[in-house]
Formats: C-alpha cells, structure tokens, sequence
C-alpha cells in the first residue's frame, strides 16, 4: 500500500491532523493500535483562549456539541489561603470554555477521517531512509506493508517513533498525577466546579466531571516520597490532611481505582527530520497547570499541516525548519511563564517539590539549546 503520509497515533493531534490533511487533498494514513485499556475521563476543560484556534479550523462545533457543559471560570487557592475566583467574562472574544467528552470527540472525529484509518496489533518493523518511510504492521495475523514518503508521530507521551528512531527526550521536570473518580461534592464555599490547590508535596485539582461525578489529581514529583502513599486512596486523607479545601472533596469509599500517569514538560530533542515529524505531546508535552494541553496538541497540527503540504507537492522541506523553530519557541515562552506561576507559590520554599522553582536558573533553564533540522542529512537525525 502506498500513501504520501503515515500518522501514527489516533488521538486528538492524529485525528485533527487527518482532518486538515484531508481537506488539503494530501493522501494519508492513520494506524491506530488496538488497546484493551479503558479510556479514564479526566473531565478536560478548553479555556476561553482555545477557541478562536477551533473556529479557524472549523472545529469548533464539533467540540461544542460534545462538551458536557460550558465553564465560566475556576477557583484557586494558590500562595495564600485566600480563594480566588477566576471568572472568563473578561476574555475579549470567548466568555466561556468547554468541558469537553474527550471520547466522544475522538468519536466524531475518527467519523470524518475514517477511510484514513487502519488497524493494526503491532508495527514489525519501519525503515526511515532518505528515498522512503516503509511500515510493516500485523493484525488479526495478517501482515501489510505501507510506504509513504513521510511518517508522524501522534503517539502522544509514549513518542513510539521518536523511540524507534533513537531521538533524545528532554525532561524538564519530574511531575506525576495520580487521579480517581469520586462521588460529586459541591462545596459550600465554590461557585464554579473546578478548584486548584497548592500543598507543601505538591499541588491538586477537583473538576466536575458531570452531575454525579468529581475527578480529582494530585501533582508530585517523581522522587518525593509521598507518591508513594498516592498509590492507594486510602492515604489521601493524610497527604491532604493540612489543605484548606482540597480534603473537603475526599469521601469514605472502600474501593477508588487510582490511575498514575507522567505529567511533566518535556520537548524532544529534534522535532522534524528529513521526512520524519512530531505533533501534540511527542513533540511536547504542557504541564497540566496550564489547562492548554488539546489546544497544544491542535495547534502543533496546524502548523505540521501546512509544513507537510509543502512537502508533498514541493519536495521542498524548509517547512519542517520553520515548524521546529515555531514549536522551540511556544516552548520556551510556556516554560518561563510556567515556572512563574509556581514561584508565585512560596510558602515551602524548602519543600523538595518547591525549592527546585526557587533555585538560581531554574526559570532561565540553563544549559538549553535547540536542536533544528538542516536541509540534507541521513534521514533519520538532521543536526
């Protein structure tokens, strides 16, 4: 089977980046690999922010039509002990965001791209050189192989490609979540559903999922001790023991499945290779304090898209530079802003999860360089 692209990956960035290749005339193919793990509903929020990227694209009905409701702010109590209402009236063209079903967005997006879709249980094997991409991939025992002359990952954080072609991740911190479900409890003291905050260990969120249903995440770093306690719910109490409101939100459950899962910032050594490309979290990946992580992911496509087009029709690459350079950037702009937020935060200054915000270069990010794409090279790694 031949194609001019090959999108590995069938979530938010792989879907959308069908959609806008699709529109562009621009042959493609998403594989998609089966899983048997069950979506966990995180009850993402789009912030006011997001949706003028939507509306230039078109998508913007499709994520109102699958969002659980509108939002209209958020509260946070973060530096102090004073909650904060953060209301979205004062956005200039957007007075709302949207709490968004994920898995039915995904639906209704696979629906509009579903002749691009494949199936597969494992890729075999993938060649990367300067003539072709070449994808062998089986499933249910049968084998096909695609060539396309380039191949995307849309893997998200698990960055399969990225891994198979050997390309350095740069890991910025070590923050991990770990979230449950738990019975809906509205707090005397909020209007809004969604409640940010911070503790000497780390940080958490409770968001309404829906009438029935809070999903609540707590933010630690990998090597303080507490997330080892995090691991079973039934510690909760304790970790939030000396929050103001957070622990208001827990209640007596025998069994709360806890899911983990990484949740630090992070940016891939090189993002684009001679016929090679990273979209969403496997070119890089947000904090989820910024609350743009799907907007990341939609943005990174549009810019992928056009740089692709060029590509296919021009066999001219010097779109893949202007896409790294556009992604080094954002990048950099969200991680200063990023460690800002956290130094407003400065009560345990000593804690193991604050002091690092607090040392001397943490928020220049020393050390940094980027890596960008020449216009020849090996195919696989252009330096």
């Amino acid at each position: 089977m031949n194609t001019d692209v090959i999108i590995v990956g069938k979530g938010i960035a792989g879907l959308v980046l069908s959609l806008l290749l699709k529109k562009k005339g621009i042959q493609h193919l998403v594989l998609d690999r089966k899983s048997k793990k069950k979506h966990f509903a995180l009850a993402e929020t789009l912030p006011p922010s997001s949706m003028p990227l939507l509306h230039s694209l078109d998508l913007l009905k499709i994520f109102e039509k699958n969002a659980i409701r509108k939002t209209y702010g958020y509260h946070s109590m973060w530096g102090n002990t004073r909650i904060v209402n953060n209301n979205f009236f004062s956005q200039l063209s957007y007075k709302n965001g949207l709490k968004i079903d994920k898995r039915a967005v995904l639906d209704d997006l696979e629906q509009l791209c579903d002749e691009n879709v494949m199936c597969y249980e494992k890729i075999l094997n993938m060649v990367i050189s300067k003539e072709e991409v070449r994808v062998e991939v089986e499933n249910n025992h049968q084998k096909q192989t695609i060539t396309a002359k380039m191949i995307i990952d849309a893997t998200g954080r698990n960055r399969a490609i990225l891994k198979k072609l050997n390309i350095p991740i740069r890991l910025y911190d070590n923050l991990i979540s770990f979230s449950c479900h738990l019975p809906k409890v509205e707090h005397p003291k909020l209007t809004y559903d969604v409640f940010v905050e911070s503790f000497e260990d780390g940080w958490g969120i409770v968001s309404g999922l829906d009438e029935k249903t809070n999903v609540l995440s707590i933010f630690t770093n990998r090597e303080n001790l507490v997330q080892l306690k995090l691991r079973e719910y039934s510690n909760w109490q304790s970790v939030l023991s000396k929050t103001t409101l957070l622990k208001d939100f827990l209640v007596e459950q025998s069994e709360v499945k806890i899911i983990g899962s990484d949740a630090n910032s992070s940016i891939a050594n090189y993002l684009s290779g001679e016929n090679w490309m990273a979209v969403g979290d496997a070119a890089l990946s947000f904090d989820p304090l910024s609350s743009h992580g799907i907007a990341n992911a939609i943005y990174t496509v549009r810019e992928a898209s056009n740089a692709i087009e060029f590509y296919v029709l021009t066999g001219d690459r010097r779109g893949f530079v202007t896409y790294s350079k556009t992604l080094f950037s954002v990048f950099d702009s969200y991680y200063l802003v990023k460690n800002e937020l956290y130094k407003a935060e400065s009560r345990w200054k000593e804690s193991s999860f604050w002091k690092k915000f607090f040392q001397q270069g943490e928020e220049r990010g020393e050390n940094k360089t980027h890596n960008f794409p020449r216009q020849s090279g090996t195919g696989i790694i252009l330096d």
